[in-house]
Parts: structure tokens; C-alpha cells; sequence
């Protein structure tokens, strides 16, 4: 398989997972975790702003040091810790104070 055709594949199912579960999400938030409008709209706004400043990112550390597969690969893989990371959070209040609280732990290193 080339190159090219794996990496069709990844960006296939990087979409297909989004599009099963983005969907559902703002049914969950609001009627199962009493989440408010705003709060999901903070939420969905995430990955549009994850979108804008990951590829300057990725595309500087694979244009100089890795190869894209393996930047797409590694990608996929943390963003799926991430996820279930995020399904244990049920407040909205606590997941932010775990982001604020990670945040401020690595600003001071």
C-alpha cells in the first residue's frame, strides 16, 4: 500500500469518528449532564480552534523531522487518550479545573 493510500484511510477514519459522535454530543450535554448552551457552545468551538493552530504545528515538526504518517499516527493516538480522558468528566466546572489546573503545572516547569 503507498503512502498516500494509508494516509487516505487515517484522514477517512478521523472523520467517520467525528461524525458518529458529533451528533449525539449536544444531546448528551444538555439533557443527560444538564450542561447550558454556552457550556456546549464552548465545547463544539474547541476543535474549529484546534484545527486553525494544529497544522502550523504538525506541519513545522513533519516538514523537519518526522514523516506525516507518523505525525498523523501519533495525532490520532493522543486525541483518542483524550477522549477518554474527557468521557470520565461529568461537570463542566470540573473539567476545567483540571485544564486550568494542567495548564498552570506546565507553565511553571
Amino acid at each position: 500500500m503507498s503512502v498516500r493510500f494509508r494516509l487516505g484511510i487515517m484522514m477517512f477514519l478521523q472523520y467517520a469518528i467525528w461524525g458518529a459522535w458529533a451528533p449525539v454530543l449536544s444531546d448528551y450535554l444538555l439533557n443527560d449532564l444538564g450542561f447550558s448552551g454556552a457550556q456546549m457552545g464552548i465545547i463544539y468551538s474547541l476543535l474549529p480552534l484546534a484545527t486553525i493552530i494544529a497544522p502550523f504545528i504538525g506541519g513545522q515538526i513533519a516538514d523537519r523531522y518526522f514523516s506525516s504518517e507518523k505525525i498523523i499516527a501519533f495525532s490520532q493516538l493522543i486525541g483518542g487518550a483524550f477522549l477518554v480522558y474527557i468521557s470520565t468528566v461529568t461537570d463542566y466546572s470540573n473539567a476545567g479545573d483540571k485544564i486550568r489546573k494542567e495548564y498552570r503545572q506546565h507553565k511553571n516547569l
